[in-house]
């Protein structure tokens, strides 16, 4: 914006030097008015930009969220898989077999469960979100 200030200035020093004396009063020149038309056309310009940036800034903060949200939700579902293959999570042949179902047994199964849990939070949390945002499109 100084430079701005400092156009303007050299502008009217220019034109009130070389063509014209200023005019009395409140009255401007014309120059006057064209730098503020100027001003004014460039005020408006970085307005609409920054509106632009501030939606595109608000766009790329959802889909982080949702990025995120859905690499939580993948993880989750990974460690779900990988709490499963554990000997302690085996099926019920294993256990008939074996003929146990122990305590060990029972927090393998429940940390699987969890994990479970937490991938479809993730997914429903991912799913209301991307439903709201279509929702507001419309």
């Amino acid at each position: 914006m100084n430079k701005m200030k400092d156009a303007k200035r050299l502008l009217l020093h220019y034109f009130n030097s070389v063509a014209r004396e200023p005019l009395p009063g409140d009255c401007q020149t014309e120059i006057e008015c064209i730098i503020d038309d100027i001003q004014d056309y460039i005020d408006y310009k970085i307005a609409v930009i920054q509106n632009q940036q501030n939606q595109q800034n608000q766009q790329n903060q959802e889909e982080t969220l949702i990025d995120f949200l859905q690499g939580k939700a993948e993880r989750a579902y990974c460690s779900y898989i990988n709490a499963l293959r554990k000997d302690e999570c085996k099926g019920k042949d294993f256990k008939l077999t074996n003929g146990q179902f122990t305590e060990k047994e029972l927090k393998a199964h429940c940390e699987a469960a969890e994990f479970f849990g937490e991938h479809k939070a993730f997914c429903e949390a991912t799913k209301f979100i991307t439903e709201n945002k279509e929702a507001d499109s419309s």
